[in-house]
């Protein structure tokens, strides 16, 4: 699948490629970022070339009209993933702040019982093929149980200022 790649991507009015194409839900969606700001206009036009599926066939060329409206929609958690016995990858709808999603003070963590004295180590961020993601690092390896982990993600903001939404910033994993 190609879909990531920026040059099949490209708006009018001055917007031109983007300068990164994440997947969001699941490789279902895609999150185009640019370097110019979209202004209200009424005639933009997202033209798209040369993409390609998964199975080798090749898409229609197309050209999509659209109009600027402002992001008003709270990001959420969209999946968690553990990858080893030490971190964890918690996948965002969207880009988020730096700032915020990397400060460990905006999670909160509720251990089972058998690894109650566990506790997160460090919190980097990144982009990878299914979308924005914070990995979480723990001071300890985690622990094989039948309970599961939960972790609260507070204070965190998209790049257009919209908070997390409290029902949708809680995750678990084991």
């Amino acid at each position: 699948n190609n879909s990531i790649n920026v040059q099949h991507f490209e708006v009018n009015n001055d917007i031109g490629l983007p300068i990164s194409v994440n997947f969001l839900y699941g490789k279902k969606g895609l999150l185009l970022s640019f370097t110019n700001e979209l202004v209200e206009y009424d005639d933009y036009v997202l033209s798209i070339r040369g993409l390609q599926g998964e199975t080798g066939i090749f898409l229609p060329d197309e050209d999509f009209s659209f109009e600027y409206e402002e992001d008003v929609i709270a990001p959420k958690i969209i999946s968690t993933k553990v990858l080893n016995k030490n971190s964890i990858r918690i996948y965002f709808s969207e880009t988020m702040r730096e700032t915020e999603v990397v400060n460990l003070s905006n999670y909160n963590l509720v251990l089972p019982a058998i690894d109650n004295d566990n506790a997160l180590s460090y919190i980097e961020s990144g982009v990878d093929e299914d979308g924005f993601f914070s990995e979480i690092s723990f001071v300890n390896e985690l622990k094989y149980t039948n309970q599961n982990y939960f972790l609260r993600i507070n204070d965190v903001y998209d790049l257009a200022g919209n908070k997390i939404s409290n029902s949708s910033n809680k995750c678990s994993f084991t």
